[in-house]
């Protein structure tokens, strides 16, 4: 996993046989923020009143923003699918979460271990 600026982050996820790049930068979180009908301001709302929401829905978005980065067709990928994967399995569901935890500038300042 990496892990750099506020607003930024990549990883991988794993759904069935496929892995999945996730890149969350400023798209993945405008894409989110259309989606939800909501202003990036609220995602703070978001995270601490459906946590188990949030982190597929980041996901979510993040892998169609990667799709979208690299010029590629968006994968074929039901929500949630995607959402019963990620939260079925507590370690990828923790991974998933300090990914993006970091990119949005949760972590802790001066710590780039990506721990």
């Amino acid at each position: 996993m990496t892990m750099t600026n506020k607003l930024r982050g990549q990883t991988t996820v794993e759904i069935g046989d496929n892995t999945f790049d996730v890149l969350l930068n400023m798209n993945a979180f405008r894409l989110l923020c259309q989606d939800r009908k909501i202003e990036l301001a609220e995602l703070d709302q978001f995270v601490n009143s459906s946590p188990l929401e949030f982190v597929p829905t980041v996901v979510f978005w993040g892998i169609m923003n990667a799709a979208d980065f690299k010029g590629a067709s968006r994968p074929e990928i039901s929500f949630d699918h995607l959402a019963a994967v990620v939260c079925a399995d507590l370690d990828q569901f923790n991974e998933l979460s300090e990914v993006i935890g970091s990119s949005i500038g949760a972590g802790v300042e001066g710590d780039n271990s990506g721990n």
